[in-house]
């Protein structure tokens, strides 16, 4: 791909922080997660931290993973769940 089709996909695309931490209760927010999952467009990228691999050391329920992953699937066209971790070398 040559950069103008880059830096044309890069105008294109917006990014939006989807909320995760609550400083108030030190835990998931997954009302503000749901909400904004609900909230995107049809054509949405989303790309998801795995859990248990992220910085805040919370993570959503089962039961909140399962309803974050139905979301997903009915709202979302185009969703990944990404891994930041060494423990997720066998990935590449």
């Amino acid at each position: 791909m040559e950069q103008s089709q880059l830096d044309s996909l890069q105008d294109r695309l917006k990014q939006i922080n989807y909320p995760y931490y609550d400083s108030k209760t030190k835990g998931f927010d997954y009302m503000a997660t749901i909400d904004c999952l609900l909230k995107a467009k049809l054509d949405s990228i989303v790309l998801l931290h795995v859990y248990a691999h992220n910085l805040t050391g919370v993570d959503p329920t089962e039961t909140e993973q399962q309803q974050i992953a139905e979301v997903c699937k009915t709202k979302i066209y185009y969703h990944f769940l990404i891994c930041l971790s060494t423990i997720c070398q066998w990935m590449h």
